[in-house]
């Protein structure tokens, strides 16, 4: 009697537990493949809003010093052409524009302002670029010569 008692028991043999273990392991190594994915995607797109929101606040710096618009053209922030008056409403900006570039490894800041046929109006291109950032347009390689990927925002601002 205790014989057929030991065959009725049941459980899970050797094999199965090797079957179940290895796909368990197959299936937390695909979800943290998956996990570096999100995290690297994550990265660059967060440098893709810090450079955004640089390019938009220099936009919107110029726009509210329009009267000096001029003083603006062919800045570079690689380039050393950031004084340090802090009475200098441009200066004080830039500065500002030149910290925020900061944020993203590697950026670069720029600007370029085109007369438009409207005495009154100018054409501003203000362009961040990073090494690890979208490609630019071909117009935009005009503009701005040597940097091939980045973020460039183009509006006309009128002087005052």
């Amino acid at each position: 009697m205790q014989l057929q008692r030991l065959n009725k028991q049941g459980g899970f043999t050797l094999i199965e537990v090797l079957i179940s273990v290895t796909l368990l392991t197959i299936g937390l190594l695909a979800i943290g493949g998956g996990e570096v994915t999100v995290v690297t995607s994550t990265k660059g797109t967060t440098e893709r809003m810090k450079a955004t929101a640089a390019g938009e606040s220099m936009i919107e710096l110029m726009r509210r010093n329009s009267d000096n618009l001029l003083a603006y053209d062919k800045r570079d922030t690689r380039i050393d052409q950031f004084g340090t008056s802090t009475t200098n409403m441009m200066e004080l900006d830039s500065i500002d524009w030149k910290a925020k570039i900061a944020e993203v490894r590697g950026a670069r800041g720029r600007i370029a302002l085109a007369q438009t046929v409207v005495p009154s109006i100018m054409t501003a291109t203000v362009g961040v670029f990073w090494p690890n950032g979208p490609e630019i347009t071909p117009a935009n390689l005009l503009l701005f010569p040597g940097d091939t990927n980045g973020v460039v925002f183009t509006t006309n601002i009128e002087s005052r």
